[in-house]
């Protein structure tokens, strides 16, 4: 290879690694919006064009990059902007539906530039996983300090359940496990158990049901592939039981709960007692049923877009089944599942358990929130799961033809 060349493309090769690990950093963490909440920082838009204007010389070898922009991404993206637009102008919606037709289009480039990023080298897909790994374990340690010290993140959260960087517990909680989904893998065999503990605590202290059910379905998927081995397994069991006593007999006998936050008594009496009525999940139901009662007004065509962002409640159905459902109708249900399949579609190898995570804890999100579609840090998570899909393919075929 000429030495000139070989130099350009090592450059480049660089050049993609610092790229995709500060988007991991940036957009992963959600410190992109936080800094923009305490005015230190341009809009998070801003950081994405960004983003893509630093992503422009990758440009220069998108024939050896084109095959990660598959048919059913391609195919996926294109319908759901159409569907969108269709049901703007269809419905004639309001401002509301204008800014969330904004907000799909920018989500879709917003995934097609992270995807470019990530594209051609599994060295670079390497990096972000690892940048992952160390975003995760510093969601840890921010949940740690923010529920000793409830205003420490400006005070933006106002559920008293920590949250660090993502203000929300909830976002918290669904981060955390992704950076479970696409770290543990890159921990050393024995050390793999402390780790999924460690951003377990984590995922405990949000409080999120949602996230730790879905941190304990990981965890299981995980043991079946034998990413952690059996005998691992009877000593985590063991630890997870000891810290677990340890926890509860400190709940209830070294902390005064009436001095926790509202949020965080309300949660653990809920887990106490499951059956008791509790604020948030009322809540929830109550606008699940609404949400329902929406469809099933037009459960073929939907209401339009932004049908459960402008009404008469103050947030949308918490389920992303849900809107879509309430906006397009029946199919509407498709989107994000078929959008998980694009992304996962014939990997091959060890990135397999990764996919198979990757789809039950995204498809059981969508219960929980109807935000998945346009939270920064998991269109990032469905870039690098695209990208890792047809490396592992690469990878496989390279593998059959050195047979």
């Amino acid at each position: 290879m000429n030495p000139i060349l070989e130099q350009k493309q090592n450059l480049i090769f660089y050049y993609q690694c610092v790229l995709a690990v500060a988007a991991v950093v940036v957009f992963f963490s959600d410190i992109d919006l936080y800094f923009f909440r305490t005015g230190q920082a341009p809009a998070p838009v801003t950081l994405v064009f960004l983003f893509g204007f630093g992503a422009i010389p990758l440009l220069l070898s998108i024939f050896s990059r084109i095959q990660y922009f598959s048919l059913p991404i391609v195919v996926w993206c294109s319908s759901y902007l159409l569907i969108s637009l269709f049901s703007f102008i269809l419905f004639l919606s309001s401002d509301a539906g204008y800014q969330e037709l904004r907000l799909r289009i920018l989500s879709v480039l917003f995934f097609l530039i992270m995807l470019l990023i990530f594209s051609k080298y599994h060295a670079v897909q390497l990096s972000a996983r690892y940048a992952t790994i160390i975003i995760g374990i510093m969601g840890v340690i921010n949940n740690i300090y923010e529920l000793i010290n409830p205003l420490v993140f400006g005070g933006f959260n106002d559920t008293g359940r920590p949250a660090g960087f993502y203000v929300d517990p909830n976002r918290t909680g669904c981060a955390l496990v992704l950076s479970v989904i696409f770290g543990t893998g890159l921990v050393p065999q024995k050390y793999r158990p402390y780790f999924i503990a460690l951003i377990g605590l984590g995922i405990l202290l949000t409080f999120s049901r949602g996230a730790i059910l879905g941190w304990l379905l990981v965890v299981l998927i995980f043991i079946k592939n034998n990413v952690i081995s059996k005998n691992q397994l009877i000593y985590w069991l063991l630890g997870a039981g000891i810290v677990a006593f340890v926890v509860g007999f400190s709940i209830d006998n070294l902390i005064n709960v009436n001095q926790l936050p509202y949020g965080v008594r309300e949660r653990i009496e809920w887990f106490e007692n499951p059956t008791a009525s509790e604020h948030s999940a009322d809540s929830r139901m109550q606008i699940l049923i609404a949400g329902w009662q929406l469809f099933a007004q037009s459960p073929l065509w939907g209401n339009g877009i932004a049908s459960t962002i402008d009404w008469n409640y103050k947030i949308s159905t918490h389920n992303m089944y849900l809107v879509f459902m309430a906006d397009h109708g029946f199919l509407g249900s498709l989107i994000m599942p078929l959008f998980v399949c694009a992304v996962t579609q014939s990997t091959k190898g060890e990135n397999r358990y990764i996919a198979l995570s990757f789809t039950v804890f995204i498809l059981l999100w969508g219960l929980f929130s109807h935000t998945i579609l346009e939270d920064r840090f998991i269109l990032l998570s469905f870039a690098l799961m695209a990208a890792l899909s047809v490396t592992s393919q690469q990878a496989e075929k390279y593998h059959l033809w050195q047979e």
